[in-house]
Parts: C-alpha cells; structure tokens; sequence
C-alpha cells in the first residue's frame, strides 16, 4: 500500500543537497520508518525513481536547545554525498537547474542565496511511501508535463472516454511491471485532477459554486 505524503517545490537545496520535512509531517515520516530519530540521529533510506534505487538519509537536525529554546524539531532528507542522486534529481528537474544555474551567473550569486522561480516554470517533487519503512516512491511533476496539460486542456475538453482511455494506460516496458503501473496511474490521476479543475474553473459540476 503506498501513500502520498508531501509535495515539495524544487529548489537550490533540492538539487544540490537535501530538502527539510514540513513540520505537519514529521510524525508521518516517523511513523513510516518505525524509528523515532533523536536529535542527532541519522537513517538511511531508499528513493525508488522509475524503478531505480538511490540512497538517501534521515536525520534529526541537533540544535542548540538552550539557546533556540522554542525552535521546532528539524527533519532532513539529505544526499549531499550521493552524486548519483543528485545527477538524478538535476535530469529530471532539467528546466529548473538551468534556471537557477543561469540566475546566479547573471546576478553573480554566491552561497546559497534563494532564487525564486516563475509560478509557471516551477516543478515539483513527490514522495509516497511504500509498505517498506525505509523506501519511498519519489515522483515528479516536470515543466514540459506543467505545460502539456495547460494546452490540452485549452485545446478540448476532456471526455469520460478520455479519461478512461489515460487511467487504463499500461507501460509495456516497465521492468517491474505492477510497481511502475501503480506509480504511472497514481501521477495520471494527478494529472487529470488539475486537468479538469482548471476545465471547470475550479467550479463544482454538480451545483456551480467555487470550492
């Protein structure tokens, strides 16, 4: 049984280094992984991507109590050490490493000053768990798919039997045929559901009024 967990924006860190896990998240995380990670404390953990494994870590950042007295728990997902990864994450998330590549050249940025991105070129990381309390499914929502569904969705409406045809779509090449199934349904789903929000202008189709 796999289970979405959180959306994340890419950005600098998420390309280079790691991302921190949403606060409202952590005892979902911690939970997952039936460990609950001490401050300081560290466990690795598996990324599954189109059926490849990639190594992460967990960690428990340990901070100064004494000192940030009020400050929340801080849980990373890091890879810093894990080129392959990265070199992974930067692929995917092609239009967003060249644009902020090309915004710190043109600005000169040093450090990891944020960059932000245009609402309309952003892309996205997915994370689902798995039945495994190590491994997840990281999915993703690129610019090109973004943009894809904006023009078909300006170019027709969307039929039941388009709909239909999209979720009984099989990937004969898949290596792990039910695994890849499962992850391609479950981001078409996805797809179909900001298809047809934006088709109806976020409009319910039963009495009209805006959610």
């Amino acid at each position: 049984m796999e289970n979405y967990f959180f959306k994340k924006e890419v950005d600098l860190a998420t390309l280079h280094q790691g991302f921190t896990i949403p606060r409202k998240q952590h005892n979902l995380f911690l939970h997952n992984i039936k460990y609950n990670l001490k401050p300081g404390e560290h466990l690795d953990i598996i990324f599954l991507i189109n059926n490849e494994k990639f190594i992460a870590r967990m960690r428990n950042v340990n901070f100064n109590k004494k000192r940030y007295p009020d400050h929340t728990p801080i849980l990373q997902i890091r890879y810093d050490n894990n080129k392959f990864l990265i070199n992974k994450l930067q692929s995917l998330f092609l239009n967003s490493y060249n644009y902020i590549s090309n915004e710190r050249k043109l600005k000169d940025i040093k450090g990891k000053k944020y960059i932000k991105i245009p609402d309309p070129q952003k892309e996205f990381l997915i994370l689902y768990s798995t039945e495994l309390s190590d491994t997840f499914v990281l999915d993703y929502l690129t610019f090109k798919e973004n943009n894809d569904l904006k023009n078909i969705i300006k170019e027709k409406e969307i039929s039941e039997n388009t709909i239909e045809l999209i979720l009984n779509e099989k990937d004969y090449n898949a290596k792990i045929e039910l695994q890849h199934k499962l992850i391609k349904v479950r981001k078409l789903n996805y797809r179909i559901a900001i298809r047809l929000k934006e088709l109806y202008d976020y409009k319910c189709q039963i009495c009209g009024y805006t959610a």
